[in-house]
């Protein structure tokens, strides 16, 4: 019972790291995002 639980955990853990890592890549996609519109506005405007 109590490897069981352990496996469960890790498993856990794991989806919960695994997450963690997709959120950060989205975060940084939408600022690099953000970036490219910033910039394309700025060379349109002058």
């Amino acid at each position: 019972m109590i490897s069981k639980m352990v496996t469960k955990w890790r498993i856990h853990a794991l989806l919960l790291l695994l997450m963690m890592l997709v959120m950060v890549k989205v975060i940084i996609i939408l600022g690099r995002i953000r970036q490219v519109r910033t910039n394309l506005l700025t060379r349109k405007g002058p």
